[in-house]
């Protein structure tokens, strides 16, 4: 959780919309990549699991989701819409879930 946040802080020095995702999707995005590690299979509680796979294959998951939260909100969404009431809405967020899974 704490490397996806940390992430998260990089990557909204990009710019003003990534900054709006990055504040108000932060929690879709965390569980987005939780679920990916999981459908991946990965077992990080194995013996013979090395961190430094999982560190290779962590920022590329959190990259992903993030430029895939980014994309569906500015492709979908004027520049307009307050994402802070996006976010707070269940069936919206759902909708978007569904779209990236």
């Amino acid at each position: 959780y704490r490397f996806v946040k940390q992430c998260l802080a990089e990557r909204a020095q990009e710019s003003k919309s990534m900054k709006k995702v990055t504040t108000h999707a932060d929690l879709l995005i965390t569980h987005l990549v939780f679920a990916n590690i999981k459908n991946s299979g990965m077992n990080i509680y194995q013996d013979e699991f090395r961190t430094k796979d999982f560190d290779l294959f962590l920022p590329k998951v959190i990259t992903t989701q993030i430029d895939e939260v980014h994309q569906y909100l500015t492709s979908n969404f004027p520049a307009s819409t307050r994402l802070g009431v996006f976010f707070k809405n269940p069936k919206k967020c759902a909708a978007l879930k569904a779209t990236l899974v």
